[in-house]
């Protein structure tokens, strides 16, 4: 193989902002049974350690819905959280230091912030994701025949038809084509916006609705801003009767896209190709490899 995509877990960068820095601390401020500092190997191992146990928590908790939502100084509070709440007792875990009770918080805190970083990055397992993302929306979009999306001609009509039956002149042909258009903008935005921000109580319903009165607000559209307010709400609800179905797969179509952006390959270590030995690993030939971005 060239180069395939990468899929890393937790670890990375795992020296540099954690491990070393805790080590440092276990060392420097660490006290052992003699009130003594513990050795520097003993410290690198108990940073090790404690890096294991950390680890192992962090990874059920970001692969449950405990981290939706948590970004920035929210992650950082919240793993700080975990960890308090889980270290009951780290000199289980790691019995070459003794004053934890004066060295845990400083502890918990460059754990916090290195496995927060990971949150931040959201760098972890994105081949995994990816797939996952991928396989959840075409299971849902085989499932749906309702796109409107694909079909604006077919929303436009059935937009035209219902101010027809409300008995409203059709004076402007372009009022209902703008008022469509509009609204798959804000409701496209509106979605990539859900699936970048999680909403726990997300209302799929309201959300219709709140895009709707969207409409006409940033630009005027003739024919739509002088409806009656009773008016607006027959076509707010055809509105909500029409996009209702194409709400999940829209959202898990976001999910997908977003996760696409963060692919990226990563190449193994490559030897120029000897045309004598023909014994190289992974080999280059010049004029012949495709490498990309």
């Amino acid at each position: 193989k060239i180069c395939w995509v990468s899929n890393q877990k937790y670890g990375e960068g795992i020296q540099k902002s954690l491990t070393l820095p805790l080590e440092t601390l276990l060392h420097e401020k660490g006290r052992n049974a003699g009130n003594a500092k513990p050795s520097e190997t003993s410290a690198a191992f108990g940073a090790e350690k404690i890096y294991a146990a950390a680890y192992a928590m962090f990874e059920v908790w970001i692969s449950t819905d405990q981290n939706r939502g948590a970004g920035g100084d929210d992650s950082t509070a919240a793993l700080n959280t975990l960890f308090h709440e889980n270290f009951h007792s780290l000199d289980n875990i790691y019995s070459g230091v003794k004053n934890f009770d004066t060295i845990g918080n400083d502890i918990i805190d460059l754990l916090a912030a290195h496995f927060s970083r990971i949150v931040n990055e959201d760098r972890w397992l994105v081949y995994d994701r990816f797939r996952h993302a991928w396989e959840e929306w075409l299971a849902v979009n085989a499932q749906s025949d309702a796109r409107p999306g694909r079909c604006s001609k077919e929303v436009v009509k059935k937009i035209e038809m219902t101010i027809l039956n409300m008995g409203l002149a059709d004076e402007n042909p372009d009022t209902v084509p703008l008022m469509v258009a509009q609204f798959s903008a804000f409701f496209a935005e509106e979605m990539r916006s859900n699936c970048q921000n999680f909403q726990p109580d997300f209302d799929p319903e309201k959300t219709i609705a709140q895009i709707f009165s969207r409409i006409g607000q940033e630009k005027k559209i003739k024919g739509f801003s002088g409806m009656a307010k009773g008016e607006k709400k027959v076509l707010q609800d055809k509105f909500i009767e029409l996009y209702m179905p194409s709400v999940e797969s829209t959202r898990k179509l976001w999910r997908v896209v977003l996760l696409l952006a963060k692919l990226r390959s990563i190449y193994p270590p490559a030897t120029l190709h000897d045309c004598e030995d023909g014994n190289d690993q992974n080999p280059v030939r010049l004029g012949s490899t495709m490498l990309g971005e």
